[in-house]
């Protein structure tokens, strides 16, 4: 189920609690084995492998380009896991770079895109960042 990430992310922003904390999770399973080492140590080969440096920003590479989905994926992950908002920011800022005339951002962009290129935006990409925008403010106001 697509939207299982997002019960897990919400889960742990009720709780407020590490993930060895979280017990109850009736959306599915969690890992036994994994800790909370685990997932960071996951997480940081992932920021190693994917985040890339662009004229405007941070960006999550999908092997040349970025997908609007993958860009607030790794700001969702940025508001529960990074330290500070630095990485979460510099997201945000390629993200407002690419946004088409609606607003939304374009769906699929190039590797180095600040502007628009009326590649149409993808709705659920944009109610994510809502959310990982919503959790900074909670962490850092």
């Amino acid at each position: 189920m697509r939207c299982q990430p997002f019960f897990l992310l919400l889960t742990l922003s009720l709780t407020a609690a590490p993930l060895a904390a979280v017990t109850a999770y009736p959306y599915g399973s969690l890992p036994t084995a994994a800790s909370d080492a685990d997932l960071t140590s996951a997480y940081n080969l992932w920021k190693t492998r994917r985040v890339a440096t662009a004229s405007c920003g941070k960006r999550v590479d999908n092997g040349g380009g970025t997908y609007s989905e993958g860009m607030v994926y790794g700001m969702l992950m940025a508001a529960y896991l990074e330290p500070n908002d630095t990485l979460l920011n510099d997201f945000y800022t390629f993200f407002a770079a690419n946004l088409d005339s609606r607003g939304v951002m374009n769906w699929s962009v190039g590797s180095n895109s600040c502007s628009n290129n009326n590649a149409n935006g993808a709705s659920d990409g944009d109610m994510d960042v809502a959310l990982a925008l919503l959790k900074a403010a909670t962490r850092w106001p």
